[in-house]
Parts: C-alpha cells; sequence; structure tokens
C-alpha cells in the first residue's frame, strides 16, 4: 500500500480495550477442537455491512468481549479485506469459523500468554503467490477458450467459402450472417484475407486474439481492403465535419498500420479489421468486420451488419436489415440461454435442507449492494450470514425470481455472471450462510482501502464536492490502477473517468506550491522546469497516447490547468483540465466537472 500503517490507525482511531493485548507466542487456532475459552460460545447478534476486517472485528469485540483483531504485521492486507457479519444468534466460535472461509487468505492465531486469550486473524504463509496462480489459471482459462471459439469460427468460414449457391442458401436459414458475408464482395474479401494470413501470423492472431501490421510491409490487397474500408466510412461525413487528422489521410500511410482484432466471436462482435492512423487523434481505428460472430450484438457494429445485408440485397434498407439483424441477436440471447440452463441443470444442486427450499420472494425490494442483499436475505430467512464484501454494486433481479424462487436456486441466480458462470460461491454450515466470490484474488487488488472511503465521504459532506487537489490526493494515496469506489462517491468525480485520468492527478499531486502557480499560467509548467521524477511521468505519458513521442520530443512539452466553463446537452458545466501539450498534438485529462446551476451563472456566461 502506498499509505502507511500509521495513517491507517491514525483514521481509525485507537482499539478499543479489548484490542489491547501485549502480544505473546502465537499459534494457530484450530476451530474444530475442543475449546476451554467458554467465551467462544456465547450467542451472538450483530449486523457489520461491508466493512474492513480492522473496524469490523472492533465491532464484534465490543459486542462479546473477546479480544479480535488482525495481526499487526497483516494491516494492510487482511486488515483492509471488507466483509459483511450479519449474526442472528449463532456461536461467536461458528462466526470466528467462517470468516476465513469467506476472506480466503488467512487464519486465526491464538496468543494465549495474557489472563484470556486474544485472537488475530493472520495471514496465510504464500497467499500472495496462491493469488498470482489464481489469476493466471484464470486468464489462461479464459484464453484458452476465446481461442477455441475463434479457430471454430474460422474454420466454419473456411468450409463456407466452398459452399456452393445452393448450400449457401441452405446456410441461411441457421447462419444468414456468415452465408451473406460470402455472398457479398467487399465482405467475402475480408474473410478471405484474414483466413490467407502466413502460418506464423495466423498462430499468432488465433494466440493473443490480435495481430498489428505495418501498413507498408502489407500484402497489397489488404492494403486495398482497409483503404476501402476507410473511403467507405469517411466518405460518409463532409470534409468540413472531419477532425484534422482525416482530412488527408491519403497523403502519407507510411506510419500507419493494420490490425486484426477478435472482439470475441461467440457472441460479441467478430473480428475487427482496422485502419490505424496515427495523425487521428479521434476514435483510434477505422473498422470493419472481417469475420463475423454466428449472432450479433448491437451494442456496436450494426452499422456494418446493416450495410452487409443491404449490399446482398438480404433488405431492401437499413430499416429492414435492421430489424433482421435484432431478430438473430434475439436469437442469439435465446441460444445463450438454453446453453446456461442446461449448466445449471449439471451443476446446480437442489438440497434436501429445509431452511434452503423454503420461498423467497422479493417483490419490490431495492438494493444498493451486496450486503444489503445479504441482510435482506438473512431477514427473510433467519440464517446468519458471514461473506465477503467488494465495491459491487447488487445484481439484477428479473420479474419472475422477485415473484419467489427456492433460497436454494436465489442464490446461485445472485451469484451467477452471465459470461463466467457462477463467481458468488456459496456454503451452508449450521445456521449460517457463508459467501465469497471465486475471482475475490483479482477483486482484492482494486478493493480501495475504507480509510481513504471514509476521508472522502468526509471532504464530500463537509464541502459539498471533491475538490481538484482531494482527487489528486487520493490518486497518490492509491495502489490500484483500477479503483473501484461506491456510487456516492463515484458520481462526485471518483468514476471510470477518474481512473483514465490517474496520470494526470498523479503527475499534479507531485507539483510544489510554486510549480502549483506557473501550471496555472498560459505558458504552463514547462518540461525543463520540472522534477526528475516528474521528467519522466511525462516521457512514459508521451510514449503511450495515439501518436507516441520519443524522449526529445516529449520534451518540449509543457503542464496545463484548464478552468472554464463549457456547454453540452444544454447544461452548463464549470470544467478543469489537466493538459500536456505537445507542440501540435494535446493530451487532455477531463478531470473535474460540476454543473452550473442558473443562480451561479452571470448574464456573460462566466463564472
Amino acid at each position: 500500500m502506498r499509505y502507511l500503517c500509521v495513517l491507517a490507525m491514525l483514521v481509525l482511531g485507537p482499539q478499543p480495550t479489548f484490542g489491547q493485548h501485549d502480544l505473546g507466542a502465537r499459534e494457530q487456532w484450530q476451530p474444530q477442537v475442543a475449546d476451554t475459552d467458554a467465551r467462544l460460545q456465547q450467542s451472538v447478534e450483530i449486523e457489520i455491512l461491508g466493512r474492513a476486517a480492522v473496524p469490523a472485528l472492533e465491532l464484534l469485540s465490543e459486542k462479546t468481549e473477546v479480544s479480535l483483531g488482525v495481526a499487526p504485521e497483516n494491516l494492510t492486507t487482511v486488515g483492509e479485506r471488507k466483509l459483511t457479519i450479519i449474526a442472528q444468534g449463532c456461536a461467536l466460535k461458528d462466526i470466528m469459523a467462517q470468516i476465513p472461509e469467506a476472506l480466503q487468505e488467512c487464519h486465526w492465531d491464538v496468543d494465549a500468554s495474557g489472563e484470556e486469550p486474544a485472537y488475530f486473524l493472520h495471514r496465510n504463509a504464500g497467499v500472495d503467490k496462491t493469488m498470482d496462480w489464481l489469476s493466471e489459471r484464470a486468464s489462461r482459462r479464459g484464453r484458452e477458450e476465446q481461442r477455441e471459439k475463434l479457430v471454430d469460427r474460422m474454420e466454419q468460414a473456411r468450409r463456407v467459402l466452398q459452399m456452393s449457391d445452393e448450400e449457401l442458401a441452405e446456410l441461411e436459414k441457421t447462419d444468414l450472417l456468415l452465408a451473406r458475408s460470402v455472398r457479398d464482395p467487399h465482405s467475402r474479401d475480408l474473410l478471405e484475407i484474414l483466413l490467407s494470413l502466413p502460418p506464423e501470423q495466423a498462430e499468432q492472431f488465433q494466440e493473443t486474439g490480435g495481430l498489428d501490421i505495418e501498413y507498408p510491409k502489407a500484402p497489397e490487397r489488404l492494403q486495398e481492403a482497409v483503404k476501402r474500408i476507410a473511403e467507405w466510412q469517411i466518405g460518409r461525413y463532409s470534409r468540413e465535419q472531419l477532425p484534422p487528422g482525416l482530412k488527408d489521410w491519403q497523403d502519407d500511410l507510411s506510419h500507419a498500420s493494420i490490425t486484426f482484432q477478435d472482439r470475441r466471436v461467440d457472441h460479441g462482435w467478430g473480428v475487427w479489421l482496422s485502419l490505424n492512423i496515427p495523425e487521428y487523434t479521434g476514435y483510434p481505428t477505422i473498422h470493419d468486420i472481417a469475420l463475423h460472430p454466428r449472432y450479433c450484438n448491437l451494442d456496436e457494429g450494426q452499422l456494418c451488419y446493416t450495410r452487409l445485408l443491404v449490399a446482398t440485397g438480404a433488405a431492401a434498407d437499413e430499416a429492414a436489415a435492421f430489424e433482421m439483424v435484432k431478430a438473430r441477436d434475439l436469437e442469439g440471447f435465446r441460444v445463450s440461454n438454453a446453453r446456461r440452463e442446461e449448466r445449471h441443470k449439471r451443476e446446480w444442486r437442489e438440497p434436501t435442507d429445509p431452511d434452503l427450499l423454503q420461498t423467497i420472494v422479493v417483490a419490490d425490494e431495492q438494493f444498493s449492494d451486496f450486503a444489503e442483499l445479504r441482510r435482506f436475505i438473512a431477514h427473510e430467512t433467519g440464517l446468519s450470514v458471514i461473506s465477503d464484501y467488494f465495491t459491487l454494486r447488487a445484481p439484477y433481479i428479473p420479474e419472475d425470481i422477485r415473484k419467489g424462487v427456492p433460497l436454494w436456486r436465489l442464490l446461485y441466480i445472485l451469484g451467477e455472471d452471465e459470461f463466467r458462470g457462477d463467481l458468488y460461491l456459496w456454503e451452508k454450515a449450521g445456521k449460517c450462510l457463508v459467501f465469497h466470490r471465486a475471482d475475490w484474488y483479482a477483486l482484492t487488488e482494486r478493493e480501495v482501502p475504507e480509510a481513504l472511503i471514509i476521508a472522502s465521504r468526509e471532504k464530500l459532506h463537509s464541502q459539498g464536492e471533491l475538490t481538484l487537489n482531494d482527487l489528486a490526493e487520493l490518486a497518490a494515496a492509491l495502489d490500484s490502477p483500477s479503483p473501484g469506489f461506491p456510487r456516492d462517491l463515484q458520481r462526485a468525480g471518483l468514476h471510470g473517468g477518474f481512473t483514465r485520468n490517474l496520470w494526470a492527478l498523479l503527475l499534479y499531486a507531485s507539483l510544489s506550491p510554486e510549480q502549483l502557480d506557473v501550471v496555472r499560467s498560459p505558458e504552463g509548467l514547462a518540461f525543463a522546469d520540472m522534477t526528475i521524477a516528474q521528467r519522466k511521468q511525462v516521457i512514459d505519458r508521451a510514449a503511450g497516447i495515439p501518436r507516441p513521442l520519443t524522449r526529445g520530443q516529449a520534451s518540449q512539452a509543457a503542464f496545463h490547468l484548464v478552468e472554464e466553463v463549457k456547454e453540452a446537452h444544454g447544461r452548463r458545466f464549470a470544467t478543469t483540465d489537466l493538459q500536456l501539450r505537445f507542440g501540435d498534438q494535446t493530451d487532455s485529462a477531463w478531470v473535474k466537472s460540476r454543473l452550473l446551476e442558473p443562480e451561479e451563472r452571470s448574464p456573460t456566461g462566466s463564472q
């Protein structure tokens, strides 16, 4: 963690009396062994929703008068893991036994050197290696599954290219898009180019899902194909509508590149063939579909699909084509649902336990996160709940499920991800439901420490907003490149844009008071006036922008803070941009925006 344990303790305050214990020799506590500590048999009634382990155990200690805590050496690891405890009369020992099951990375140590035993959550040895192994295994499994689907679809396309007109007519009944792709000269050309890649390039594409080819080194047929794509897409706009980088796009393609990208051919967007023009700093690619999935997804790619159907005469116009594509899309979801139901029959086991057979009616209840949902289940069933907690929204609950289903089925449904199967794993231990995320090892990396969330909420409450300095301080304190924040803080500016703009906020956070004055000036903070560490940040950023810059080009940069009023969709916003300006190229991070209410607007439109 970037922030220190001492900071966490200062924010959280001193531990209660029950947590104070002069540490002696510790040994691992075995819950299955008979205990001489009669206090562990006491019945507990408590609700702790989504709290970090340190404050959660403080609350449990206060309730039970048993010294419970986190081992001092694990305060910034296990101590920051969040959990939910909803105890409805279960024994303290049962709660303690299930917390490691929920968190997956720790066990209890007991120190019996004092007047009464003290218990500490202690991180398992080698857990970092275990998390790396789990992450690699999941990634490898995903790559293998996607490769299998891609190879299978490419082989289908290869066979279809050899079909007669009669065979294609029959294929249209079950796979309209692939059949039409072969009939359309433009689409067939893209498909043949994809399937004629040299063996080493084909292998690279199938293994990684991506392939980049320098435009000058690409076969002439491929060059002509991507130029046709660009001409068709760019030709839909007048020259005045085009951004500067596209107005003269054909003048020099020596630095352009061509990309084949697998955007999920099983039920997604197919294989994209893209022309990447360095001078174009808007959307990164001008693309078309080289290989259609069996069923398209209308979120993206609609233009290419409908154009294909119109071009081949399958539809009279784009409106008719859209209806055809929508029908195929719906059919795709029906097929996916049927496959998912088959998996449910194999993997979802109906129990005999009467607690799990009771019917749960969700009705119109709404939940902001999993902790609230767990509380509803606990109150409806009388069962206790021990669960890990991550900053995720509660799942969507369909209307037919809300009307009532057996508890066991509801638990499976709530824990399922449409594409990845069951993610919230559960079991019943006595009168307690125990949950943990199957991908806990990945989510742990992006979870924001509770102390930072509390501090941010306090600032938001007292100030009414999070200032630029607040955002910069938070960026500097975070350990994750993609942190997850609760919805109230997302609305205050800690949303996806915050993650994308971390580079700018980190650079801003490093500025001295003198530099803060300069960065607001029209000239900005010049590269020459930056520290060595700041220059490195600029050089690294310059190497990753759409038109990558050399170290020499990066040394011409200036860092600017730009505050102005902008208008969008009939509303006015006070915006704050952090900009790195490199000659004719600007890398801008829109880090803060505040809606201007009518009374805040002056007649001139300025603040």
